[in-house]
């Protein structure tokens, strides 16, 4: 059968009526497919046969896998152009197309499609940019930083913290640290930047204690036996007391551990008054 019968013969294939497994007769089919083909069929279902979209592209990446080829760098160049002005509905279909093509194409191709996701418009696909960029050691830092000036994405000041240098980190501390939205990342930012300068660990214990006892235990820094034992009194209704313990152990506090051992009635009652009080009873 002729390439283009081939193809035709999968954009169009539907299960006889009464039939409810084809038991995956499309990617069968997609497996016989050149890698020729297979580019072809990609650019063709992309957009509008999401069933046929997603066996071949499995195909496409195993092609790829094997050797990028002249038909993979025309299937990028038609997705990306296609990418830049296609409505919401296909934006998102050839996003994952793309993304799912920039784990296996090598480092130029991967950068050119992150980049293409960072200078859009839409935080949905500079989403896409900021997890790829993240499985990856080949970090595009000025196009990175700046999406960050012109965005200022949570999702993006985590990868800043996770990748940058740390001078940048403590250079751009405020600004990365009004974006994140989760205690673990202030912790993460922190411990990078506390690696160096340590002096920074006095601003974390002012804005979250629990957060500080634990960047104290990963970086193996001491905490007063006293201080352990105010900060526990001060933070035991706190919904992350538990990961306080979990650093208090691993500071070697153990009477620390004790003195919240002999607390745990009055925690406990603390957390069901504060339940009942949340809950109107």
């Amino acid at each position: 059968m002729e390439s283009a019968s081939r193809l035709s013969h999968i954009l169009q294939f539907t299960p006889p009526d009464g039939v409810i497994d084809s038991f995956g007769l499309v990617g069968a089919y997609c497996a016989c497919l050149t890698p020729e083909e297979a580019a072809g069929l990609l650019l063709a279902s992309a957009e509008d046969r999401v069933d046929v979209r997603d066996a071949v592209l499995r195909k496409v990446c195993a092609d790829i896998d094997i050797a990028f080829t002249k038909c993979h760098e025309d299937l990028l160049d038609a997705l990306v152009a296609r990418f830049s002005s296609a409505d919401s509905r296909g934006r998102q279909s050839l996003g994952y197309c793309l993304s799912t093509l920039a784990i296996h194409v090598p480092p130029p191709e991967r950068h050119r499609i992150q980049t293409a996701f960072l200078r859009s418009t839409y935080i949905g696909i500079r989403r896409r940019a900021y997890k790829s960029i993240a499985l990856g050691s080949n970090i595009p830092f000025e196009e990175v930083q700046a999406t960050w000036q012109r965005y200022a994405d949570p999702e993006c000041a985590w990868l800043i913290v996770k990748t940058f240098p740390v001078d940048f980190l403590l250079a751009h501390r405020a600004e990365l640290e009004a974006a994140l939205t989760e205690g673990w990342q202030l912790s993460r930012l922190y411990m990078r930047i506390a690696e160096t300068n340590p002096s920074v660990l006095d601003d974390l214990k002012s804005k979250d204690e629990i957060s500080y006892c634990y960047v104290l235990a990963k970086l193996k820094r001491p905490l007063q036996m006293s201080e352990a034992i105010q900060i526990a009194n001060r933070t035991s209704n706190d919904d992350r007391f538990g990961l306080l313990v979990w650093s208090l152990g691993r500071l070697g506090l153990w009477a620390a551990l004790q003195h919240i051992e002999a607390q745990l009635p009055a925690i406990q009652e603390r957390k069901i008054e504060a339940l009942k009080k949340q809950l109107g009873i």
